[in-house]
This record gives structure tokens, C-alpha cells and sequence, in this order.
């Protein structure tokens, strides 16, 4: 089954989940919907809440909580963006001018904030530690890979476990915790539950491409002349980055991928291990 036909197949699901994550930005404080309406409404692929979904039915899950939690996950995601496009002076978000570049990087750090507190008061109110302690994990690990990102940047000795880390505590652990999720809500077990950690971690590969080529996040380079010519800010017409030109910011992640003889994605994962 392709893509389009597991959305198709999940589709009434997924407009659930849009009318839930619309319900949980309610606030007397006018902002915080308007800005979580606008993130919402420019797109996005919600592959976390449909990692979630499809892991729940999957496991055997019919009940109501699925819903809920995949819009908590997808609630978390849209913080990291708000606080993303902060950090890395972003001013475009999916082909449209980014929150903080229409009301201001303090409005989006703050609502941020909203989102991530509110999405942890949710999960207290669905009162199952299994899923707080798979959301914290997550979290605490996004956290980790955005202050490390910050660390590494322009470091052109950035090692490709360092680049990996970065990647796939900023992109993997939540999809991986919505797979988890999924097999907790359908009570499949310890086992069964951590296996399906293992696909939602590799997941990232799929989703870490220049999905935000406005700003060149992160660039698949091939070639060792590319990767020089984007590094010196020049314009290039490979299918990655056709008529866009790089950020030095990401300089070491790019002269990384120039170095490796092949695509770093198809090499090898970095191990992770699940916190416990």
C-alpha cells in the first residue's frame, strides 16, 4: 500500500485529530489560537499522529484515547517548530512566511511554551504513566539534540554519529514515541510495545530531507563539488536544492554529507538505545 492510500485509508481519523489539536488551543489569550491556527493551516504531513494511529490499530486498539494522544503528539511538534524557526532565524515555514517572522520571536517562543505545557497537562488528564513517560523520553531528547545541533554548528569536524544524533533526537524519538504510544494503547506488551520503537526511530530518513529548503535545515548532497559550491553560498540546480542557496549555519552538516561516498542516510543509522 502507498502513501497516498494510507492517508486515504486513515483520512476521518486524521480530520478527528484536526478538530482535537483546534479544541486544545482554546485560550482566553487570543494569540495562542491565532498562532496555532496559522502553524496548523500551513500544511505539514502529520505523519506523527498517523504513526500513532496506524501503530494503535495495528496493535488491536479501538477506543477513544487514540484520537486524544495524536493530537498531544502533533500539539509537541508544532512547538518544536515555533522554537525552531527562532533558533535558526527562519522567516519562511512550508512556502509561507513563519509565525515569528509575522508576530516575533518572543510571541513564538511563548506560545511554544503554551504547547508543550499544555500537551503534558493533556496527558495527565489521560492519566496513563506509560504514555508520560514515552512523551518525556521524547521531549527530553528533542531538547538534547537542539542544544547539540546549536553546539555543532559550523564545526566542519562534526563526525557523522554527531550529525546522526542530532538528526534523530530532533526528528526520530517523536515518531518513535507515537509508535510506542500506539502499541501501549492497544496493551500488546514490553516487547511488542519496544519493537515498535525500532521503525519509528529509523522513520527519520524519510522525513529529514529538505522538507524546509527555505532554509536548507537539512540538505542531501551528493556530490563533493555541490557541497562546496552550496557551502560558499552559490546557487545550485540539484533536485535537493534547485534555485536555493544554503545558510552557512549548516556549513559542517553539509561538508559532512560531501565527505561520505554515499548518501549518509543509506550508510547506516546511529544505535539508539530507549531511555528507561
Amino acid at each position: 500500500m502507498d502513501m497516498p492510500s494510507v492517508f486515504r485509508l486513515m483520512e476521518e481519523d486524521l480530520q478527528k485529530v484536526e478538530r482535537q489539536f483546534e479544541e486544545n488551543l482554546r485560550s482566553d489569550v487570543s494569540l495562542i489560537p491565532t498562532m496555532g491556527k496559522y502553524v496548523l493551516s500551513s500544511g505539514g504531513k502529520r505523519m506523527r499522529p498517523l504513526a500513532l494511529l496506524l501503530a494503535a490499530r495495528m496493535c488491536g486498539y479501538r477506543g477513544e484515547r487514540a484520537i486524544p494522544l495524536a493530537s498531544i503528539v502533533e500539539f509537541v511538534h508544532t512547538a518544536t517548530l515555533l522554537h525552531d524557526d527562532v533558533v535558526d532565524n527562519a522567516n519562511l515555514r512550508r512556502g509561507q512566511r513563519s509565525a515569528n517572522e509575522v508576530w516575533g520571536n518572543s510571541a513564538s517562543v511563548l506560545v511554544g511554551d503554551f504547547l508543550f505545557t499544555k500537551s503534558f497537562s493533556l496527558m495527565v488528564t489521560d492519566n496513563d504513566l506509560q504514555v508520560l513517560k514515552a512523551m518525556s523520553d521524547a521531549t527530553t531528547a528533542m531538547a538534547e539534540g537542539e542544544v547539540l545541533q546549536l553546539l555543532k554548528t559550523c564545526d566542519l569536524e562534526i563526525s557523522e554519529d554527531e550529525y546522526l544524533e542530532v538528526v534523530i533526537n530532533k526528528t526520530a524519538v517523536l515518531i518513535a514515541a507515537a509508535c510506542e504510544i500506539g502499541g501501549i494503547l492497544g496493551g500488546v506488551g514490553e516487547e511488542r510495545t519496544a519493537a515498535l520503537w525500532v521503525p519509528g526511530d529509523t522513520s527519520w530518513r524519510f522525513f529529514q530531507g529538505p522538507s524546509s529548503t527555505e532554509n536548507a535545515t537539512a540538505v542531501i548532497v551528493l556530490r563533493p563539488s555541490v557541497a562546496r559550491a552550496l557551502a560558499a553560498g552559490y546557487r545550485t540546480e540539484t533536485p535537493e536544492m534547485s534555485g536555493r542557496s544554503l545558510s552557512t549555519t549548516k556549513i559542517g552538516e553539509v561538508l559532512l554529507l560531501s565527505r561520505a561516498r554515499r548518501p549518509v542516510f543509506e550508510r547506516r543509522s546511529l544505535a539508539v538505545t530507549r531511555r528507561r
